[in-house]
């Protein structure tokens, strides 16, 4: 059995992690109130910061590409942003689509994986990073939506900087 709130007045949501399905963070507004968030969340997604290795910057976003069966974002760091850069978590706006199937972000020594999720990523989704497992710079981020002509978007890469 689910209830259905009708009007919502005042609730503080500081100690609540998750509302059914619905996670916090992704909350933005109740009835044109803004929530606040946690952390100092800090944009570094344009071509300022990335180069495209597979899909193309485009008024204010990256775009997919097809290849194969799949459609991909790869970016590789295109500034000094990341030297010594070591963010607590990512989250990354992802357009057209709700969710992709895989995101990866990898160090720039070995390639080992900073973040790997194979079993799908929500638009804005915030995703500890691990710095102990690849302790070099981060220099590639990859979103692929396996099996799909779908194109998607990013429009926003934020680090949280607490």
């Amino acid at each position: 059995m689910s209830s259905v709130i009708s009007t919502l007045q005042e609730i503080d949501i500081s100690n609540i992690s998750s509302i059914g399905k619905l996670t916090k963070s992704a909350i933005t507004k109740v009835d044109g109130v803004l929530i606040s968030e946690q952390g100092n969340w800090v944009q570094h997604y344009d071509n300022n910061d990335w180069a495209a290795d597979v899909g193309w910057w485009s008024q204010f976003k990256w775009n997919s590409q097809a290849v194969n069966n799949d459609m991909v974002i790869e970016l590789h760091v295109h500034s000094s942003f990341a030297a010594a850069y070591r963010p607590s978590q990512i989250r990354i706006t992802v357009g057209g689509v709700s969710s992709v199937s895989q995101f990866y972000l990898y160090d720039g020594c070995d390639q080992s994986y900073i973040v790997k999720i194979e079993d799908g990523y929500n638009s804005r989704q915030v995703i500890n990073l691990d710095w102990v497992t690849a302790p070099c710079n981060m220099d590639k981020l990859l979103l692929k939506n396996l099996n799909s002509s779908t194109m998607f978007t990013i429009t926003n890469i934020e680090f949280n900087e607490s």
